[in-house]
């Protein structure tokens, strides 16, 4: 598992606005962001990664991990929204809400603007299919 766990003043602060706005909301999204960032991790150490560091902040989590070669890369960032997605599936019924913000944070990471789960797949399917030179062109456009 990641040998050290961050958690900004950012990330706090998002949890402590959204849970004023609503606790329900605050404990879904938090569940959320569990499943989510899990999913990248147990992807990663089985594809044979090591995951170094998670960081929290108010935009997201950052796993930082070895480097990873391209396929691995996108398994891994695929893994994230497609965990949100299974959650969102199988909770549907029992519990809406979570299902519903489970369901937004895999199509919001699924977006294909980097350094987003979407974005690292991007990134990871054109290194792996053109030059590296024009997939940082690409990557220049989808980058914020």
């Amino acid at each position: 598992m990641a040998r050290k766990i961050n958690i900004t003043p950012g990330f706090l602060a998002m949890i402590c606005f959204l849970g004023w706005l609503d606790v329900s909301v605050c404990v879904c999204f938090l569940i959320a962001v569990i499943i989510h960032e899990l999913a990248h991790i147990v992807t990663s150490i089985l594809c044979g990664g090591h995951v170094e560091s998670v960081i929290f902040r108010c935009y997201g989590a950052v796993i930082q991990t070895q480097p990873l070669n391209y396929n691995t890369e996108i398994c891994v960032a695929l893994a994230g929204p497609t965990a949100n997605i299974v959650a969102a599936l199988t909770t549907k019924v029992w519990f809406g809400e979570f299902a519903v913000i489970s369901l937004l944070l895999a199509v919001i990471n699924l977006l294909p603007i980097y350094p987003m789960d979407g974005g690292r797949v991007l990134r990871s399917a054109l290194l792996l299919h053109t030059t590296p030179i024009f997939a940082r062109k690409v990557l220049r456009i989808t980058a914020f």
